[in-house]
């Protein structure tokens, strides 16, 4: 299938090139005929110059692959049409745009060299023609005409530069939401499988009933963290996304645990971004799972609060463990929230994270 979709890519991306290139070979042929035509003096172009433009023309099909020596080519065959006195006027097309191509590319040394090469061989072929050698004038416009494409060529290398560096960025951040993604799924599901797994262990014996219960909690969290695993891979196809509408079964999920979770509303909600939606959504959960991993609390507190242009949210319990070192989970809040996002033990004992996103 790859090599499949290379071959194609390949394909299309030749078929361009025999385009573009044919575009310019009529481009060509049109002028030196028109030029020919109103020039009877100069040596008409279907004499074999025509020939000569072609070929310059065809080398136009490489020159992303190999631009400098498509520049010779370009070069060589057009500066042979204007020594063998053809109407002059089309020939310097497929150099100029060889010219660019091997500056876009990165050859810019090739590309300013050619430039005295071009004047030198005008001046040649006017001396051995004993010709008027071209007047200052007319050198510093081709100079300044050739200095541009090349000018040219570089910003489309560094343009193009850019947007790969914009695409690389836009991959990796990618990446780490996806795992931002399937650390929050996957460890809010797996901490409320430790929580109950622990709780059938402890009392199992004596309370089967609570066993029982603590079983089926743990067959739900599993069957939903395989649901939810198969949800992100679906959003990455179709870019489905949790939001705040879900957090009621979030916080379904938690209580069965046997924490007491209370959830306040402040404020009048409104319509959120999606991806605001999201961040708020993951913030809640991670923040869950930390608590029932490491706070040892019995109670804990979300408030969501719509306060003009932004969502807070606090996310509060009255755990006893002392925080421990930052660790993915936190950076990947504080990633969520843009860095305004606050963790750490709170007046009165517990612990608490407050966030707050942009509505």
């Amino acid at each position: 299938m790859l090599s499949y979709a290379s071959a194609a890519a390949a394909l299309r991306t030749r078929t361009g090139e025999a385009v573009f290139a044919g575009g310019i070979a009529a481009l060509v042929l049109t002028a030196a005929v028109l030029v020919s035509l109103a020039d009877p003096a100069a040596r008409p172009a279907w004499q074999g110059g025509g020939g000569l433009l072609v070929a310059a023309t065809a080398a136009l099909l490489w020159r992303r692959e190999h631009p400098v020596p498509v520049l010779v080519v370009t070069a060589v065959f057009g500066g042979a049409y204007f020594a063998l006195g053809f109407a002059g006027g089309p020939e310097p097309i497929p150099f100029v745009v060889a010219l660019y191509a091997a500056a876009a590319e990165g050859h810019r040394i090739a590309a300013l060299a050619a430039i005295p090469g071009v004047v030198g061989v005008v001046a040649g072929v006017n001396t051995v023609r004993a010709e008027p050698l071209p007047g200052a004038g007319e050198l510093a416009a081709i100079v300044a005409t050739l200095a541009t494409v090349v000018a040219l060529g570089e910003l489309g290398r560094a343009r193009r530069a850019y947007l790969r560096e914009a695409q690389d960025r836009a991959a990796l951040a990618e990446r780490l939401r996806i795992a931002r993604d399937l650390h929050d799924q996957l460890g809010h599901r797996l901490a409320v499988i430790s929580v109950q797994a622990g709780a059938a262990l402890l009392r199992g014996r004596d309370r089967p009933e609570v066993a029982e219960a603590a079983l089926t909690t743990i067959r739900e969290a599993s069957t939903e963290a395989a649901g939810e695993l198969r949800a992100t891979l679906g959003a990455l196809r179709f870019g489905s996304t949790p939001g705040l509408d879900r957090l009621a079964d979030l916080l379904r999920d938690v209580r069965e645990t046997g924490l007491e979770v209370r959830h306040h509303v402040e404020g009048t909600p409104w319509p959120l971004p999606a991806a605001t939606e999201e961040a708020a959504y993951r913030i809640v959960q991670e923040a869950l799972t930390n608590v029932l991993r490491h706070a040892r609390a019995s109670t804990v507190d979300v408030t969501t609060r719509y306060r003009g242009r932004w969502l807070e949210l606090e996310i509060r319990d009255d755990g006893t463990a002392a925080p421990g070192p930052e660790g993915g989970g936190l950076r990947g809040m504080r990633e969520r929230a843009s860095g305004r996002l606050t963790a750490g033990p709170a007046p009165g004992g517990g612990f608490a994270v407050r966030a707050r996103l942009r509505a």
